[in-house]
């Protein structure tokens, strides 16, 4: 175990080496077919490590570095913890869409490089969140989203000068039909239509008034004369 000059420890292991943040806490296992016993620091910066196969050499600098340029690639989806299928229709004009009740997303991240692995992973959701959270593992967990646009951005930790990639992954979930665009369309619609014709049956109610009050006069007016008749 010894420290570099950047203020992370690295610890030797029987599976490869581990580097920890001392600022962070965030830790980076290097898999390696081999043991890592004693190791040494040189005067140029140096990492001189005795191996179980023999001497290995290295520049922290260049492994934080080759770390820090590491761009994450979605590699898995899970929509309601369930496996989004490449054939399932979820993706229109490039953007996933995702139904009212699809709102429960656990999203697979990779560097696609193996045989050094971060402890976690950085990511925030847009317009949500405006800091950076972090998350051990591989997975980023969204849960009970509500309808809106949104962006996800994930990234390694920020352990170096240098900004990390960003991988970005853009998606809505939308509303109940009854709340989207043609929901409301339809709602509005037969709402006009549902006036339209309470309109219409309250001008036949009143015309049929008028027209059976206009006959009971005409019908008034025979019995007057009907009995004016008889009198004379």
């Amino acid at each position: 175990i010894t420290d570099d000059e950047g203020g992370c420890t690295w610890l030797g292991t029987a599976s490869g080496v581990v580097m920890v943040n001392n600022e962070t806490l965030e830790s980076y296992l290097y898999e390696l077919q081999e043991s890592f016993h004693d190791v040494y620091r040189l005067r140029d910066g140096e990492l001189l490590w005795a191996t179980s196969n023999g001497l290995v050499y290295f520049f922290p600098d260049d492994i934080k570095n080759w770390i820090t340029n590491r761009e994450l690639t979605i590699s898995d989806l899970e929509v309601n913890y369930r496996t989004l299928g490449s054939d399932t229709p979820h993706s229109f004009n490039g953007e996933l869409q995702f139904r009212h009740n699809e709102n429960n997303l656990h999203i697979y991240v990779s560097d696609m490089r193996f045989g050094a692995s971060s402890s976690k992973i950085e990511y925030r959701l847009l317009p949500i969140d405006n800091e950076w959270k972090s998350t051990y593992g591989n997975c980023v967990e969204l849960k009970d989203l509500k309808q809106g646009k949104y962006t996800l951005e994930l990234r390694n930790p920020h352990i170096t000068d240098q900004e990390p990639p960003i991988t970005k992954m853009d998606f809505t979930i939308k509303p109940l039909w009854i709340f989207s665009f043609w929901g409301i369309a339809i709602s509005v619609t037969a709402l006009l239509a549902l006036i339209i014709l309470s309109y219409i049956f309250v001008l036949l109610r009143l015309r049929n008034r008028k027209n059976l009050s206009a006959m009971e006069n005409k019908l008034l007016l025979k019995i007057d004369e009907h009995n004016q008749r008889e009198e004379r």
